[in-house]
Parts: C-alpha cells; sequence; structure tokens
C-alpha cells in the first residue's frame, strides 16, 4: 500500500502563518488606535527559512521596535518615567503567543496523521504478505 504523505492535508504552510501573525498584528495595532502613521504598520517582515528535508524550520520577524515599546506601557504620550499613566497594549505578546499555539496544534495534528497513515500502511503491508 503506497501513501503518499506530501498531500496538501499533511502539510503546514509556514509561510501563511506567518503571514497571518503579521495580519494579526496589523489589526490589533489599528484596532486599539495605537499609531499615528503608518511606518510601525509598514515595517513588518517574515522570513521562513527551512531545511532542504523540511524537517528544520526557523520563522523570523521583523518591525520596527516601536511595537516593543508599546508592549512595556510607552508611547502615545506616555513617557517612560510615568508610571501613574502607563497602559500596556499585549498586541506583540497574546498575538504571537496565541498564534504560535495554533501553530503547534497545526503541527502536531500533521505529524499525528503521518503517523497513523504510516502505521495503517504497514498494516496493510503486512496483512497482504501474510494472506497472499
Amino acid at each position: 500500500m503506497q501513501v503518499d504523505l506530501n498531500k496538501p492535508k499533511y502539510r503546514v504552510d509556514y509561510v501563511k502563518w506567518a503571514e497571518i501573525v503579521i495580519e494579526k498584528w496589523e489589526f490589533n495595532i489599528v484596532q486599539k488606535n495605537l499609531i499615528y502613521s503608518g511606518d510601525l504598520l509598514r515595517s513588518f517582515e517574515q522570513t521562513v527559512n527551512a531545511e532542504a528535508s523540511g524537517n528544520a524550520v526557523l520563522i523570523s520577524f521583523a518591525f520596527k521596535y516601536y511595537l516593543r515599546m508599546l508592549e512595556m506601557g510607552v508611547g502615545r504620550g506616555v513617557h517612560i518615567g510615568d508610571e501613574s499613566n502607563r497602559r500596556k497594549y499585549k498586541v506583540y505578546t497574546k498575538t504571537l503567543y496565541r498564534e504560535m499555539y495554533r501553530l503547534s496544534e497545526l503541527l502536531a495534528e500533521k505529524y499525528a496523521n503521518r503517523g497513523a497513515v504510516m502505521i495503517a500502511a504497514g498494516f496493510g503491508d503486512a496483512l497482504t504478505e501474510r494472506f497472499n
């Protein structure tokens, strides 16, 4: 029994995942009205480097450091020493951790499916050999 493990059903598109993360960052920034110009929104970039075998993937994000300042509660008229007026917008970490969890679910499903198919293929081959 020949099984194609590279069917689209079993593939995780890391580039698409990285694009979704950036889209969600941009949406949250705009929704919370955290910017005056589009510089921060235009600064988002992602790079996906995969090993030739496809087993190891490095996903990198780049953006203006201003997003991290917002995460720490400064910006938009709030200065670093002004503790009384500080508010924290969890745009970066909340979105990133939520999407990393989602990626882990996709990978778990991918490898669970791949393992199940391999086991089923192995049993199918064994049964075919036994009864032929």
